[in-house]
């Protein structure tokens, strides 16, 4: 009896425990997050926007909208860090 009560109580708490560890990560993501506007590369293809793309698809950017098509501009959504160094990457000749 004590087996059939114990074990889903101990799911019930690590299930608890998972969900709450989630929000505080996603909600200190999000206090941490900046929104600049990039501007891209005057190449073809342009790599910032190939590496934009494929961040937001790793889900380390949000809010992605192309604002200029030519060169590009890009609003984007991001840590800090992510941000930085798109922002280096659009520099570089």
């Amino acid at each position: 009896m004590k087996q059939t009560v114990i074990y889903p109580l101990l799911f019930c708490f690590l299930f608890l425990t998972g969900c709450a560890d989630q929000l505080t990560q996603s909600q200190h993501h999000k206090e941490n997050s900046i929104t600049r506007v990039i501007s891209g590369r005057v190449e073809a293809p342009d790599t910032l926007l190939q590496k934009v793309l494929e961040l937001e698809e790793a889900g380390l950017l949000s809010k992605v909208s192309i604002v200029e098509t030519f060169p590009v501009q890009i609003q984007l959504t991001g840590s800090a860090d992510v941000v930085h160094a798109l922002e280096t990457l659009s520099q570089v000749p």
